[in-house]
């Protein structure tokens, strides 16, 4: 059994899935399995993962079901003592395991270890490093989603708890980390090991803000149908519900269109008045003041 299992899906991202490959085979630690999830691609992921001849490389193609699917089906195939899930068009620093052992052995009990993270671009300029200082880290996730999907490292077992929903395609992954926060304890370590890289192809780039409006209220219903959460005392649906209104009114003021923008950052501030003082609520009020 290896100690890591890491579940890349990908989806017709051959050539970025060959960059972040190759960074894998430059980890400082190799006990670990790479599951790449093509979810029904057509392009050649294929090839590029057996161009490695890495028996620690493993790939598997399922039809298109979406990024839950496709790491629901890698959770399906995992064996690893932990799970880490990475995105195809991102970047690994060479310590990014390494570092995540040390951690476990260090603390065996801890059962959810989450990095801090940098982004930047292809050329690895970093624009700015996402920092995960919070005093209790598990109410912090209600708040806002500050957990990059490459940097958190799961115990197997206890995945065995929780899935991804598959119909939800937006901010699906903090939708696992509330329910994930719901029955364990998450420590943070102060290290940047992965990169998250801007580009236009990125998913969250693509979707249309019909969908994302509509995604609003799955995700919503998604946790007041969920025992676990309801019960914890952190839990505050309005402040969600506020973050997701104010991701629709900076895609709205991206698009031109004002008075949906204005109606749903009005809505998220009614909800949640400190989040006004975000860096999402400066870049709306900058287009609605500016831009337009």
């Amino acid at each position: 059994m290896p100690f890591f299992s890491i579940i890349i899906p990908t989806y017709n991202r051959s050539a970025l899935l060959k960059e972040l490959l190759q960074l894998f085979t430059q980890q400082t630690f190799g006990d670990f399995e790479i599951i790449v999830v093509d979810d029904g691609g057509k392009d050649d992921s294929e090839q590029v993962v057996s161009s490695f001849s890495d028996n620690r490389f493993y790939y598997f193609k399922k039809t298109n079901g979406g990024v839950s699917s496709a790491r629901n089906f890698g959770l399906t195939k995992a064996t690893g003592k932990y799970i880490n899930f990475f995105d195809s068009d991102d970047l690994v620093y060479p310590e990014h395991l390494s570092e995540a052992c040390k951690f476990f052995n260090a603390h065996p009990d801890s059962r959810v270890l989450i990095f801090d993270y940098d982004w930047g671009d292809r050329a690895r300029k970093k624009s700015r490093l996402i920092s995960n200082r919070y005093k209790n880290p598990n109410k912090a996730i209600f708040y806002q989603n500050y957990i990059s999907t490459n940097a958190i490292f799961i115990e197997r077992n206890l995945i065995k708890e929780i899935w991804f929903v598959e119909h939800l395609s937006i901010s699906e992954d903090w939708q696992y980390w509330i329910r994930l926060a719901a029955i364990t304890k998450f420590t943070t370590v102060n290290i940047s090991t992965s990169c998250i890289v801007e580009h236009p192809s990125r998913g969250i780039n693509k979707i249309s803000l019909p969908s994302i409006i509509a995604q609003k209220d799955l995700f919503i219903n998604s946790l007041k149908n969920d025992k676990d959460i309801q019960v914890m005392q952190d839990f505050n649906l309005d402040v969600i519900s506020s973050h997701f209104c104010s991701f629709i009114a900076l895609n709205a003021a991206l698009v031109g269109q004002k008075k949906t923008s204005v109606a749903y950052f009005a809505k998220s501030i009614g909800l949640y008045f400190p989040g006004i003082f975000s860096r999402r609520s400066l870049a709306i009020i900058k287009h609605i003041l500016f831009t337009w």
